[in-house]
């Protein structure tokens, strides 16, 4: 996983907040998969997780069912 890669994904989610639930869905998977990259020793590991990061400043409703 690459920064850009984690960038995008920011981007898309940024694109779905108006569908809070496939936001949300969105922002898991990517948590999920940022953080799968960093166990298996991502380079950036930092870097990997602040882009993610950026994606709790996207304003949309986050509620689990």
């Amino acid at each position: 996983m690459t920064v850009d890669e984690v960038t995008a994904a920011v981007a898309r989610i940024e694109r779905m907040k108006g569908d809070d639930e496939a936001a949300h869905c969105a922002e898991d998977a990517l948590n999920r998969k940022v953080l799968a990259a960093i166990a298996s020793g991502a380079a950036h590991a930092g870097e990997l997780a602040e882009e993610a990061l950026k994606a709790w400043d996207i304003d949309f409703c986050r509620w689990c069912a």
